[in-house]
């Protein structure tokens, strides 16, 4: 099924200007519309990035896909970030970005959800809000405290703690660890012998430091582990954090990460999303993660998944899927056009949603 494409515009509670991308089936009215938050950072309404020399949208997957289940895609710009052609293929205005909070994502979601939903070529679709990574904390918040009226909450990559403590597990052993089994981890055990790493010994030097077994293995157990690798990160977790609190935005976004001390400072007095997430009680939630997720880990989604089952909640179902990692094996699109089996469940959720 083709599709098409406009450009629209919205003006937030606080009188900032949005802009957003909607696509649309060429025929019949959609059954739903996908509001699809991004993670965290300089996002654009398409997400244009290079592969190799291969110019590519992160969008183009779910819009073809989508749009060809008779259901349309919204995504949108950052706040101060606008999409131009060339690379890096987004430009800043730091006046904007600094605006940028899950706060005002949250506010943002909910008056662009509104106005969709006001249009005569989404008469009657269903909202499924999609939170992907961060952008899931910014989907709840708009859920639970800005009352964006939707018929789903989806979650790829549900990150449950509070985002700077994220921030402190991302920077340890224990997501190098995650990593480096998804390469490694032959036979499953969360650890690494020295036979699984001796064949990718050369490989992993410019990651390590070393192509010698015995410098990583620091407690000369004969496993690498995540205690093994947290030294590898102690001196960079402890830096990035210092600096966070003294305010250097600049030495952050050549060292770290392009975000604002506003947007890390606002996250830092929010509760966990797994409180929040435990009110929302009268609408579907679904979450997707990858056991190889090493930017949110998979303990959150099976931590939150108790709690609802303890209080006897009922409407949060949950997929975890085996060799995946944080994007649901996106890659495969990418490398041979194949979608992972991730993402064919999440697209088959989605249109089960639609029909519904």
């Amino acid at each position: 099924m083709s599709f098409h494409s406009e450009i629209l515009q919205f003006t937030a509670a606080d009188g900032y200007e949005l802009c957003g991308k909607l696509s649309l089936p060429d025929s019949g009215v959609p059954k739903a519309v996908v509001v699809f938050v991004s993670g965290a950072g300089t996002n654009t309404y398409d997400n244009k990035f290079k592969a190799g020399s291969h110019e590519f949208c992160f969008y183009d997957l779910y819009e073809s896909e989508l749009t060809k289940r008779g259901i349309a895609l919204f995504r949108f710009n950052t706040r101060g970030i606008s999409r131009i052609e060339e690379e890096p293929f987004y430009e800043i205005d730091l006046d904007g970005y600094r605006t940028y909070t899950p706060e005002a994502q949250a506010s943002d979601i909910a008056v662009m959800i509104s106005s969709l939903k006001g249009m005569d070529c989404l008469s009657g679709a269903k909202v499924i809000l999609l939170g992907y990574s961060e952008g899931g904390i910014s989907a709840s918040l708009a859920v639970e405290k800005e009352k964006a009226a939707v018929d789903a909450l989806l979650f790829v990559g549900y990150i449950n703690d509070n985002y700077l403590d994220l921030v402190q597990w991302q920077l340890s052993g224990q997501s190098m660890i995650i990593m480096l089994c998804s390469m490694l981890d032959r036979d499953g055990d969360g650890r690494i012998s020295r036979e699984e790493f001796t064949p990718y010994a050369s490989s992993l030097k410019s990651m390590l430091g070393t192509d010698v077994f015995e410098d990583v293995d620091k407690n000369e157990d004969g496993y690498i582990t995540a205690d093994d690798l947290d030294s590898y990160y102690q001196v960079k977790r402890e830096l990035i954090i210092s600096t966070i609190m003294i305010g250097d935005e600049k030495w952050l976004w050549q060292n770290y990460q392009k975000v604002t001390l506003n947007y890390l400072y606002s996250h830092s007095v929010l509760e966990a999303n797994y409180y929040r997430v435990q009110r929302i009680l009268d609408i579907p939630i679904y979450i997707f993660h990858g056991e190889f997720d090493a930017n949110q880990p998979v303990r959150g989604t099976r931590m939150l998944a108790g709690a609802f089952r303890a209080k006897g909640y009922d409407n949060l179902s949950v997929h975890i899927f085996k060799n995946h990692d944080a994007d649901l094996n996106y890659s495969q699109y990418i490398v041979g056009g194949r979608l992972s089996e991730g993402i064919s469940s999440l697209l088959d959720v989605i249109s089960e949603i639609a029909e519904s």
